[in-house]
């Protein structure tokens, strides 16, 4: 593409961007979860803790300095960039304006800039899932170094959160299954699964091996049983299961039923 054509696509880009952090730079900070220091810790202490990514907490570290603003931004260039991409490859990049309609439409109608501005990796799983998409679906239309960088988003969501990789995995299941229910029509061809597959496997090998970069130990993120339990605590189950099986020596929360909390915070 030729500079003067490619100058629009440059600043609207950056306006995209702009656009996505409006609620940070209203804020005049990027916005602060209360896990967000948990995942900044790791790199601190050296140690895993339940569900926060050692990865993550590196990543947030690098743009410490700089009130992390770097990491926000990162996060919304992240996005513009996904989103172009989705536009390019169904034929509706035909000039910036589309990138930028597309972008406010999302900030009018979703809660996409109070994530893509906040401190967390939650913003990584939708990201991961237009990756896959684009992979799956678009795979032709995109040139090697996209192939590769979108592979690169969907390995790095994973490590990033480990709940990522579980709805990952879901999908690829799903595209794989509906397959036969492919009919020559359907304008997006069947998917192609051997990139998104070979992405989420890179996901499986880049989260213990960042955890024994930053930690020292080979291991991935902890903490799953325990998201886990949780939600049978808030819906209900445990309550269940333990009125109808207490008393019970072998079950130690039968020594706990009067204190079993209804919410999963709690």
């Amino acid at each position: 593409m030729p500079v003067r054509d490619r100058l629009p696509w440059l600043v609207g880009g950056a306006l995209a961007v702009a656009l996505l952090l409006s609620p940070a730079i209203w804020n005049g900070y990027p916005l602060i979860f209360p896990d967000t220091g948990g995942y900044l810790a790791r790199t601190f202490q050296g140690t895993l803790e339940f569900g926060r990514s050692a990865l993550y907490g590196a990543f947030l570290r690098l743009g410490l300095p700089f009130d992390f603003w770097p990491n926000v931004i990162a996060q919304a260039a992240l996005i513009a960039w996904l989103v172009y991409l989705t536009l390019r490859t169904h034929g509706l990049a035909h000039a910036v304006i589309f990138l930028l309609v597309a972008v406010m439409v999302l900030i009018d109608a979703s809660s996409l800039p109070w994530y893509v501005g906040q401190l967390m990796p939650d913003i990584l799983l939708p990201a991961a899932v237009l990756a896959l998409h684009l992979l799956a679906f678009r795979r032709a239309a995109l040139t090697r170094w996209e192939r590769a960088g979108l592979v690169l988003v969907v390995a790095a969501a994973i490590a990033s959160h480990m709940g990522t990789l579980a709805l990952c995995l879901a999908l690829i299941v799903i595209l794989a299954v509906s397959m036969p229910l492919y009919r020559p029509w359907l304008r997006t061809g069947p998917p192609r699964l051997g990139l998104p597959a070979a992405a989420v496997i890179a996901g499986l090998i880049l989260a213990p091996l960042s955890n024994l970069a930053i930690t020292g130990q080979f291991a991935f993120t902890p903490g799953g049983e325990s998201f886990l339990f949780g939600r049978l605590v808030q819906d209900g189950i445990v309550a269940r299961y333990l009125k109808d099986k207490c008393p019970d020596p072998k079950i130690a929360l039968c020594a706990h039923i009067e204190r079993v909390p209804d919410s999963a915070d709690e």
